[in-house]
C-alpha cells in the first residue's frame, strides 16, 4: 500500500476489449477505498481503436461502484486510444485537475 499512501490520485486503466481486465477495476478500487477513502480515482477504458465492449456494460460496472456510500468521492471514467492519440487531453486535464497545488 506504500503506493497508494500519499498519492494526489490514483488512475486504474483497463482494456476495453478484455473484460477479464475489467474484472480486476473492483480489487484495485477496492484496495485504494480501504488504504485511503478521499482519494479520487479515474477509470481509464484504453483501446478505443479496436472493437469496442459494450459501453452500456461498462457505464453500468462505474455506476456500481459509485453507489457505495462509504466512499466519498467518485470515480471519473474516461475512454482513450493510446495508439491513436484519441481523448488523451481529456485524460490529462481529469489527472490534473486533481492534483493539489
Amino acid at each position: 500500500m506504500v503506493i497508494i499512501l500519499g498519492a494526489d490520485i490514483f488512475l486504474v486503466m483497463f482494456d476495453l476489449n478484455d473484460h477479464a481486465s475489467f474484472t480486476s477495476v473492483n480489487h484495485w478500487v477496492d484496495k485504494v477505498r480501504k488504504a485511503c477513502d478521499d482519494i479520487p480515482i479515474v477509470l481509464c477504458g484504453n483501446k478505443t481503436d479496436i472493437n469496442r465492449t459494450d459501453q452500456e456494460f461498462i457505464d453500468n460496472k462505474v455506476e456500481e461502484l459509485n453507489q457505495d456510500p462509504n466512499y466519498r468521492k467518485k470515480i471519473c471514467y474516461v475512454s482513450i486510444s493510446i495508439k491513436d492519440n484519441e481523448n488523451l487531453d481529456i485524460l490529462n486535464h481529469q489527472l490534473l485537475s486533481y492534483l493539489k497545488p
